[in-house]
This record gives C-alpha cells, sequence and structure tokens, in this order.
C-alpha cells in the first residue's frame, strides 16, 4: 500500500485538500484531521474541494470520513465537493451508491468546476 499523504491549500473560493495513497482504516487519520481543521478553521471556507486523483486505494474507513465530513459541512452551509475522483474511489462511489450524495467536480480552477452549492450529479 501506498503511504497517504494530504495537502491543504487555500483558494480564491475555499480550501483544496489534495490526497494522494491509500486511503484506509490503518491511514486515514491525516485527511481526518484535515477535514476537521478545514471544518472549524474561522472564517469558514467558502468550499472545501478534496482532490482524490491520486487516491490508489479506498476503504470503508475512508468513505466514512469523507461521508461525515460532508455532512459535517452541509450543517455548516459549507459546499463539500469530491474533485477528480481516482478509478478506485470512483468504483467504491458507485459500488455503495455515495456517488448520490456527494459533488463530484473535476478539480478545483477546472473549467466546469462545481459552483457552490451545486448538487449531486444525475444519474447518467
Amino acid at each position: 500500500m501506498i503511504e497517504l499523504a494530504v495537502e491543504i491549500r487555500a483558494e480564491a473560493d475555499g480550501l483544496v485538500i489534495v490526497v494522494t495513497g491509500s486511503l484506509d482504516y490503518d491511514q486515514a487519520a491525516p485527511l481526518d484531521d484535515a477535514l476537521q481543521h478545514a471544518l472549524t478553521d474561522r472564517p469558514a471556507p467558502g468550499r472545501i474541494t478534496v482532490d482524490m486523483a491520486g487516491v490508489t486505494f479506498c476503504d470503508s474507513a475512508g468513505l466514512n470520513g469523507l461521508l461525515l465530513a460532508r455532512r459535517r459541512a452541509e450543517q455548516r452551509g459549507i459546499p463539500f465537493v469530491l474533485a477528480r475522483p481516482s478509478p478506485a474511489v470512483t468504483g467504491l462511489l458507485h459500488t455503495t451508491g455515495a456517488d448520490e450524495v456527494f459533488v463530484v467536480g473535476p478539480g478545483p480552477g477546472a473549467p466546469g468546476d462545481a459552483a457552490p452549492g451545486a448538487q449531486p450529479r444525475p444519474e447518467t
């Protein structure tokens, strides 16, 4: 397994959390900490974008952490976007039905980037 790495960047419209490596039970703490920091930061960010392009593996612990952070962000009125999910993440989202609850975007600053307040993508 590839060790999890998390980078937090401030951008004009909010925070971007870039995740690379294996997001599993044994390695979820750095992402959980980054998400908790983003959700309790003052002033609150305009949006939290989690860039998942570099995630090579994600298990239920990783998914649960993302779902919890999405719910907490929603409660605080902060848009929560999963950007560029890797094939491993996309498969897990689809298999579990979590693709119905997340806003999925192309990535921070990209054309067509999910706008704040965007709704989950419609099923195709």
